[in-house]
């Protein structure tokens, strides 16, 4: 897989920029399983609208499953904060 540069996430669906035709709505993460391995695979995510409600607050996040919950953790952590 080739390593993309920018994922970028609306209502909760990923779209990846590496993917062709990726601006097409029914190619996500969750319908074609692009983000097997995200934090080796993507350099960046970018959330329009909505945010997550993973990342809510610190509470939400930490009672948070699935990937979003998981990258939040994960900048936490790399910050020192978690």
């Amino acid at each position: 897989m080739l390593l993309a540069d920018k994922v970028i996430c609306y209502h909760s669906r990923c779209h990846p920029t590496y993917v062709n035709d990726y601006h097409n709505m029914s190619k996500d993460h969750v319908n074609m399983n692009y983000l097997r391995n995200w934090r080796e695979d993507v350099h960046a995510f970018h959330w329009t609208f909505p945010d997550p409600p993973e990342l809510l607050n610190r509470t939400t996040l930490e009672q948070s499953t699935g990937m979003f919950a998981d990258i939040g953790r994960y900048v936490l952590e790399k910050a020192g904060l978690m």
